[in-house]
């Protein structure tokens, strides 16, 4: 087994702005996925053929998978190097993406959204290692997360009153 080398703090103070980006790109895609599939169940349903009871384990596979490896993920990301899992992580993720894109029935959707789960899971963790300032990732998803919703103010389908649903 070879000796993990870390890139030294120079190095990365440098280029601290281009893995900032390169992490946050990564995150939103992570993020995104995990609710992106609320908004198309109905399409889901007359397409695949099935109810809501089974697309919901669809966004289920996901999200369990995902909840499951990130302290995982983020212990072996540390012990083997980030690097590394980060671009395990983003070709897992990738090919499951491709491959949901790609499902020709409901079951291998939710297989499909595993394999993507996995990607997400060992993704996720590394945006909240990063060194230095690259914690502000976690402050910005965190504003973001909170904030977003609340900026919101169309009409629901949901308000008759013409209030946000949020």
């Amino acid at each position: 087994m070879t000796e993990r080398k870390n890139p030294t703090p120079e190095f990365l103070q440098e280029r601290k702005w281009r893995i900032f980006g390169i992490m946050m790109v990564a995150w939103s895609m992570v993020l995104l996925d995990v609710a992106i599939v609320n908004i198309a169940i109905p399409e889901l349903q007359e397409d695949l053929s099935t109810d809501v009871a089974t697309v919901t384990w669809v966004i289920n596979a996901y999200n369990i998978v995902f909840a499951v490896l990130l302290v995982s993920m983020g212990r072996l990301a540390d012990q083997f190097g980030r690097k590394r899992f980060f671009i395990i992580g983003l070709t897992v993720f990738t090919i499951g993406s491709g491959l949901c894109a790609a499902a020709w029935s409901v079951e291998w959707l939710m297989f499909f959204r595993v394999v993507q789960g996995v990607g997400a899971g060992i993704l996720a963790p590394l945006g909240f290692a990063s060194p230095g300032e690259m914690s502000m990732a976690s402050w910005a998803t965190g504003a973001a997360r909170t904030t977003g919703p609340r900026a919101r103010r169309t009409p629901s389908w949901r308000s008759s009153s013409g209030r946000s649903d949020i």
